[in-house]
Protein backbone atom coordinates (compact mmCIF):
# COMPACT_ATOMS: atom_id res chain seq x y z
CA UNK A 1 0.00 0.00 0.00
CA UNK A 2 2.90 2.31 0.82
CA UNK A 3 4.81 1.71 -2.41
CA UNK A 4 1.45 2.29 -4.35
CA UNK A 5 1.21 5.96 -2.45
CA UNK A 6 4.87 6.36 -3.50
CA UNK A 7 3.83 5.65 -7.06
CA UNK A 8 0.96 7.58 -7.36
CA UNK A 9 2.95 10.80 -5.55
CA UNK A 10 5.38 10.70 -8.81
CA UNK A 11 3.13 10.20 -11.05
CA UNK A 12 1.66 13.85 -10.19
CA UNK A 13 5.36 15.18 -9.69
CA UNK A 14 6.31 13.85 -13.08
CA UNK A 15 3.04 15.11 -14.95
CA UNK A 16 3.12 18.03 -13.02
CA UNK A 17 6.96 18.82 -14.51
CA UNK A 18 5.12 17.92 -17.88
CA UNK A 19 2.33 20.67 -17.46
CA UNK A 20 5.14 23.01 -16.24
CA UNK A 21 7.27 22.00 -19.61
CA UNK A 22 4.14 22.65 -21.99
CA UNK A 23 3.61 26.08 -20.05
CA UNK A 24 7.41 27.18 -21.10
CA UNK A 25 6.75 25.90 -24.40
CA UNK A 26 3.90 27.68 -24.84
CA UNK A 27 5.31 30.80 -23.75
CA UNK A 28 8.60 30.37 -26.06
CA UNK A 29 5.58 29.98 -29.03
CA UNK A 30 3.98 32.96 -28.21
CA UNK A 31 6.92 34.48 -27.67
CA UNK A 32 8.09 33.99 -31.44
CA UNK A 33 4.65 34.12 -32.78
CA UNK A 34 5.65 37.80 -31.55
CA UNK A 35 8.42 38.41 -32.81
CA UNK A 36 7.33 37.02 -36.42
CA UNK A 37 4.11 39.55 -36.32
CA UNK A 38 7.13 41.92 -35.29
CA UNK A 39 9.41 41.02 -38.97
CA UNK A 40 5.91 41.15 -41.21
CA UNK A 41 5.27 44.70 -39.82
CA UNK A 42 9.17 45.51 -40.33
CA UNK A 43 8.85 43.91 -43.94
CA UNK A 44 5.44 46.11 -45.01
CA UNK A 45 7.36 49.32 -43.95
CA UNK A 46 10.03 48.34 -45.76
CA UNK A 47 7.74 47.69 -48.65
CA UNK A 48 6.65 51.11 -48.59
CA UNK A 49 9.46 52.87 -48.33
CA UNK A 50 10.70 51.16 -51.05
CA UNK A 51 7.96 51.83 -53.14
CA UNK A 52 8.11 55.63 -51.93
CA UNK A 53 11.48 55.56 -53.35
CA UNK A 54 10.45 54.36 -56.56
CA UNK A 55 7.40 56.81 -56.97
CA UNK A 56 9.50 59.45 -56.26
CA UNK A 57 12.02 58.29 -58.85
CA UNK A 58 9.29 58.37 -61.41
CA UNK A 59 8.34 61.46 -60.36
CA UNK A 60 11.58 63.26 -60.89
CA UNK A 61 11.76 61.50 -64.05
CA UNK A 62 8.55 63.06 -65.15
CA UNK A 63 9.15 66.09 -64.40
CA UNK A 64 12.36 66.30 -65.87
CA UNK A 65 10.63 65.00 -68.85
CA UNK A 66 8.12 67.80 -68.42
CA UNK A 67 10.45 70.46 -68.19
CA UNK A 68 12.26 69.16 -71.49
CA UNK A 69 8.84 68.84 -73.80
CA UNK A 70 8.34 72.35 -72.41
CA UNK A 71 11.43 73.54 -73.77
CA UNK A 72 11.10 72.11 -76.60
CA UNK A 73 7.51 73.24 -76.91
CA UNK A 74 8.46 76.93 -76.63
CA UNK A 75 11.27 76.69 -79.23
CA UNK A 76 8.69 75.27 -81.62
CA UNK A 77 6.13 77.90 -80.62
CA UNK A 78 8.84 80.45 -80.84
CA UNK A 79 9.60 78.34 -84.64
CA UNK A 80 5.87 78.76 -85.54
CA UNK A 81 5.78 82.29 -84.67
CA UNK A 82 8.53 83.22 -87.24
CA UNK A 83 6.60 81.02 -89.75
CA UNK A 84 3.78 82.16 -92.02
CA UNK A 85 1.25 80.28 -90.99
CA UNK A 86 -0.77 80.06 -94.42
CA UNK A 87 1.84 78.55 -96.06
CA UNK A 88 2.65 76.23 -92.79
CA UNK A 89 -1.00 75.54 -93.56
CA UNK A 90 -0.46 74.98 -97.37
CA UNK A 91 2.63 72.83 -96.61
CA UNK A 92 0.67 70.66 -94.39
CA UNK A 93 -1.79 69.88 -96.78
CA UNK A 94 0.58 69.44 -99.64
CA UNK A 95 2.66 66.92 -96.90
CA UNK A 96 -0.80 65.17 -96.30
CA UNK A 97 -1.88 64.92 -99.77
CA UNK A 98 1.58 63.36 -100.19
CA UNK A 99 1.03 60.66 -97.90
CA UNK A 100 -2.30 59.62 -98.59
CA UNK A 101 -0.80 59.25 -102.63
CA UNK A 102 1.65 57.16 -101.09
CA UNK A 103 -0.72 54.97 -99.45
CA UNK A 104 -2.70 54.41 -102.08
CA UNK A 105 0.58 53.94 -104.21
CA UNK A 106 1.65 51.45 -101.28
CA UNK A 107 -2.25 50.12 -101.35
CA UNK A 108 -2.18 48.97 -105.12
CA UNK A 109 1.08 47.61 -105.24
CA UNK A 110 0.58 45.80 -102.14
CA UNK A 111 -2.28 44.72 -104.29
CA UNK A 112 -0.35 44.13 -107.53
CA UNK A 113 1.89 42.30 -105.08
CA UNK A 114 -0.69 39.80 -103.79
CA UNK A 115 -1.75 38.99 -107.12
CA UNK A 116 1.63 37.93 -108.16
CA UNK A 117 1.99 35.81 -105.41
CA UNK A 118 -0.77 33.95 -106.79
CA UNK A 119 -0.15 34.24 -110.21
CA UNK A 120 2.99 32.89 -108.97
CA UNK A 121 1.86 30.06 -107.11
CA UNK A 122 -0.52 29.09 -110.12
CA UNK A 123 2.81 28.79 -112.29
CA UNK A 124 4.65 26.87 -109.79
CA UNK A 125 1.87 24.58 -109.49
CA UNK A 126 1.12 24.38 -113.06
CA UNK A 127 5.01 23.39 -113.56
CA UNK A 128 4.89 21.11 -110.98
CA UNK A 129 2.61 19.22 -113.61
CA UNK A 130 3.93 15.56 -115.49
CA UNK A 131 3.71 17.53 -119.02
CA UNK A 132 6.17 20.09 -116.99
CA UNK A 133 8.46 18.35 -115.40
CA UNK A 134 11.07 17.60 -118.33
CA UNK A 135 10.46 21.23 -119.86
CA UNK A 136 14.27 21.67 -120.29
CA UNK A 137 14.72 18.64 -121.62
CA UNK A 138 12.20 18.77 -124.13
CA UNK A 139 13.02 22.28 -124.83
CA UNK A 140 16.63 21.54 -125.32
CA UNK A 141 15.44 18.60 -127.71
CA UNK A 142 12.92 20.20 -129.82
CA UNK A 143 15.45 23.78 -129.96
CA UNK A 144 18.21 21.16 -131.41
CA UNK A 145 15.96 19.91 -133.36
CA UNK A 146 15.19 23.13 -134.81
CA UNK A 147 18.62 24.27 -135.62
CA UNK A 148 19.27 20.69 -137.55
CA UNK A 149 16.29 21.13 -139.44
CA UNK A 150 17.00 25.31 -140.28
CA UNK A 151 20.59 23.68 -141.42
CA UNK A 152 18.36 20.84 -143.54
CA UNK A 153 16.14 23.78 -145.48
CA UNK A 154 19.09 25.94 -146.11
CA UNK A 155 21.10 23.28 -147.50
CA UNK A 156 17.99 21.95 -149.52
CA UNK A 157 17.63 26.10 -150.64
CA UNK A 158 21.30 25.75 -152.10
CA UNK A 159 20.27 22.12 -153.88
CA UNK A 160 17.40 23.40 -155.44
CA UNK A 161 18.92 26.44 -156.64
CA UNK A 162 21.74 24.20 -157.88
CA UNK A 163 19.47 21.72 -159.42
CA UNK A 164 17.54 24.90 -160.66
CA UNK A 165 20.48 26.62 -162.25
CA UNK A 166 21.41 23.25 -163.63
CA UNK A 167 17.85 22.19 -165.41
CA UNK A 168 17.69 25.92 -167.07
CA UNK A 169 21.09 25.59 -168.30
CA UNK A 170 20.30 22.11 -169.46
CA UNK A 171 16.70 23.22 -171.03
CA UNK A 172 18.92 26.71 -172.84
CA UNK A 173 21.04 23.80 -174.26
CA UNK A 174 18.37 21.57 -175.69
CA UNK A 175 16.19 24.16 -176.65
CA UNK A 176 19.10 25.26 -178.54
CA UNK A 177 19.84 22.20 -180.16
CA UNK A 178 16.00 22.11 -180.81
CA UNK A 179 16.01 25.15 -183.01
CA UNK A 180 19.30 24.25 -184.72
CA UNK A 181 17.18 21.04 -186.08
CA UNK A 182 14.05 22.85 -187.15
CA UNK A 183 16.28 25.32 -188.58
CA UNK A 184 17.96 22.55 -191.01
CA UNK A 185 14.85 20.83 -191.15
CA UNK A 186 12.64 23.54 -192.08
CA UNK A 187 15.42 24.90 -194.57
CA UNK A 188 16.04 21.70 -196.15
CA UNK A 189 11.89 20.62 -196.49
CA UNK A 190 10.09 24.05 -197.02
CA UNK A 191 10.33 25.51 -200.54
CA UNK A 192 8.23 28.38 -200.80
CA UNK A 193 10.07 31.83 -200.15
CA UNK A 194 8.09 33.71 -197.55
CA UNK A 195 9.39 31.80 -194.65
CA UNK A 196 12.99 32.00 -194.09
CA UNK A 197 13.31 29.75 -190.91
CA UNK A 198 11.05 28.93 -187.57
CA UNK A 199 12.19 28.45 -184.43
CA UNK A 200 10.77 28.19 -180.53
CA UNK A 201 11.31 30.69 -178.19
CA UNK A 202 10.66 30.91 -174.71
CA UNK A 203 9.88 33.85 -172.57
CA UNK A 204 12.49 32.91 -169.91
CA UNK A 205 14.87 32.77 -172.76
CA UNK A 206 16.38 36.49 -171.91
CA UNK A 207 16.86 35.20 -168.00
CA UNK A 208 18.54 32.43 -167.72
CA UNK A 209 20.47 33.40 -164.15
CA UNK A 210 17.42 33.77 -162.68
CA UNK A 211 17.26 30.95 -160.09
CA UNK A 212 15.29 32.17 -156.72
CA UNK A 213 11.45 31.35 -158.54
CA UNK A 214 9.66 28.97 -156.14
CA UNK A 215 7.88 28.04 -159.72
CA UNK A 216 9.38 27.96 -162.88
CA UNK A 217 7.36 28.03 -165.89
CA UNK A 218 7.96 28.02 -169.29
CA UNK A 219 5.83 28.92 -172.34
CA UNK A 220 6.60 28.59 -175.72
CA UNK A 221 5.91 30.41 -178.96
CA UNK A 222 6.65 29.26 -182.41
CA UNK A 223 7.62 31.95 -184.41
CA UNK A 224 8.18 32.55 -188.41
CA UNK A 225 11.13 34.48 -189.42
CA UNK A 226 11.14 36.37 -192.82
CA UNK A 227 14.65 38.67 -193.10
CA UNK A 228 15.36 38.07 -189.69
CA UNK A 229 12.01 39.43 -188.43
CA UNK A 230 10.58 37.35 -185.95
CA UNK A 231 6.72 37.54 -185.62
CA UNK A 232 4.10 35.01 -183.93
CA UNK A 233 3.44 31.71 -186.30
CA UNK A 234 0.29 31.83 -184.94
CA UNK A 235 -2.86 32.66 -187.08
CA UNK A 236 -0.06 34.23 -189.54
CA UNK A 237 0.68 31.15 -191.55
CA UNK A 238 -1.48 28.34 -193.77
CA UNK A 239 -2.66 24.80 -192.93
CA UNK A 240 0.09 23.24 -194.71
CA UNK A 241 2.97 25.41 -192.72
CA UNK A 242 0.82 24.51 -189.79
CA UNK A 243 1.75 20.68 -190.36
CA UNK A 244 4.60 21.12 -192.00
CA UNK A 245 5.94 23.29 -188.96
CA UNK A 246 4.33 20.39 -186.42
CA UNK A 247 5.70 17.57 -188.19
CA UNK A 248 9.56 19.36 -188.33
CA UNK A 249 9.30 20.56 -184.32
CA UNK A 250 8.42 16.39 -183.89
CA UNK A 251 11.44 15.54 -185.84
CA UNK A 252 13.34 17.60 -184.51
CA UNK A 253 12.18 16.76 -180.55
CA UNK A 254 12.92 13.19 -181.57
CA UNK A 255 16.28 13.84 -183.26
CA UNK A 256 17.29 15.52 -179.56
CA UNK A 257 15.76 13.50 -177.40
CA UNK A 258 15.32 9.88 -178.70
CA UNK A 259 18.83 9.33 -179.08
CA UNK A 260 18.75 6.31 -177.76
CA UNK A 261 15.37 5.33 -179.31
CA UNK A 262 15.60 4.07 -182.44
CA UNK A 263 11.82 4.27 -183.37
CA UNK A 264 10.02 7.91 -185.25
CA UNK A 265 6.29 7.24 -186.28
CA UNK A 266 4.71 10.08 -188.24
CA UNK A 267 0.52 9.50 -188.45
CA UNK A 268 -0.70 11.47 -191.70
CA UNK A 269 2.72 13.83 -192.44
CA UNK A 270 1.54 14.92 -195.95
CA UNK A 271 -1.87 16.33 -194.57
CA UNK A 272 -2.74 19.74 -196.32
CA UNK A 273 1.16 19.66 -198.12
CA UNK A 274 1.64 20.39 -201.46
CA UNK A 275 3.32 18.48 -203.91
CA UNK A 276 6.50 20.42 -203.58
CA UNK A 277 6.40 20.17 -200.02
CA UNK A 278 6.03 17.13 -199.88
CA UNK A 279 9.07 16.52 -202.21
CA UNK A 280 10.80 17.42 -199.69
CA UNK A 281 9.72 15.75 -196.91
CA UNK A 282 10.69 12.49 -198.69
CA UNK A 283 14.36 13.82 -199.50
CA UNK A 284 14.38 14.30 -195.67
CA UNK A 285 13.33 11.50 -194.55
CA UNK A 286 15.61 9.51 -196.63
CA UNK A 287 18.21 11.23 -195.06
CA UNK A 288 17.27 10.94 -191.84
CA UNK A 289 16.75 7.22 -192.45
CA UNK A 290 19.99 7.03 -194.67
CA UNK A 291 22.20 8.58 -191.48
CA UNK A 292 20.69 6.17 -189.21
CA UNK A 293 20.54 3.06 -190.68
CA UNK A 294 22.95 1.62 -188.88
CA UNK A 295 21.85 2.28 -185.69
CA UNK A 296 19.01 0.03 -185.52
CA UNK A 297 16.91 2.66 -186.59
CA UNK A 298 12.87 2.40 -187.37
CA UNK A 299 10.90 4.64 -189.04
CA UNK A 300 7.19 3.73 -189.02
CA UNK A 301 4.93 6.01 -191.30
CA UNK A 302 0.74 5.58 -191.10
CA UNK A 303 -0.18 7.26 -194.57
CA UNK A 304 -3.44 7.22 -196.82
CA UNK A 305 -0.62 9.01 -199.83
CA UNK A 306 0.47 6.12 -201.87
CA UNK A 307 2.11 8.27 -204.12
CA UNK A 308 4.26 10.04 -200.84
CA UNK A 309 4.94 6.36 -199.86
CA UNK A 310 6.43 5.27 -203.44
CA UNK A 311 8.61 9.03 -203.51
CA UNK A 312 10.50 7.67 -200.44
CA UNK A 313 12.15 4.94 -202.45
CA UNK A 314 14.20 3.60 -198.92
CA UNK A 315 11.84 0.54 -198.54
CA UNK A 316 11.10 -2.67 -200.68
CA UNK A 317 8.16 -3.28 -198.98
CA UNK A 318 5.24 -1.90 -196.81
CA UNK A 319 1.72 -2.79 -194.65
CA UNK A 320 -1.38 -2.05 -195.82
CA UNK A 321 -4.57 -2.03 -193.37
CA UNK A 322 -7.66 -2.54 -195.11
CA UNK A 323 -11.14 -4.15 -193.73
CA UNK A 324 -12.82 -7.43 -195.13
CA UNK A 325 -16.36 -7.58 -195.99
CA UNK A 326 -16.92 -8.46 -192.13
CA UNK A 327 -15.60 -5.09 -190.87
CA UNK A 328 -12.88 -6.34 -189.80
CA UNK A 329 -9.07 -5.43 -190.14
CA UNK A 330 -6.52 -6.65 -192.42
CA UNK A 331 -2.71 -6.13 -192.07
CA UNK A 332 -1.09 -7.27 -195.95
CA UNK A 333 2.46 -6.70 -196.32
CA UNK A 334 2.90 -6.06 -200.21
CA UNK A 335 5.87 -4.88 -202.81
CA UNK A 336 6.40 -1.31 -203.43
Amino acid sequence: MKEKKIQLQESVQSLDQKKAKELELLLQSTKKTYQIDSLKKEVMNQDMIERDYLDNRDLMKLKDETTSLKQGLDALMQSIGDMDAPNVAQERNKLLEQRDAIQSTKSQTTGQIAELENQSKALKKELDRSEFKNAVKNYLKTYSESVVLKKMISDILKYRNALEWALMKYHAEKMEQINRSIYSLWRDIYRGNDIDYIRIKTEDESKPDKVTDKRRQYHYRVVQAKNDVEIDMRGRCSAGQKVLASLIIRMALAETFSNNCGVMALDEPTTNLDRENIASLCESLRRIVTERENGNFLLVIITHDEDFVTKLEKFDTYYRVSRDHDGKSIIKEEQL
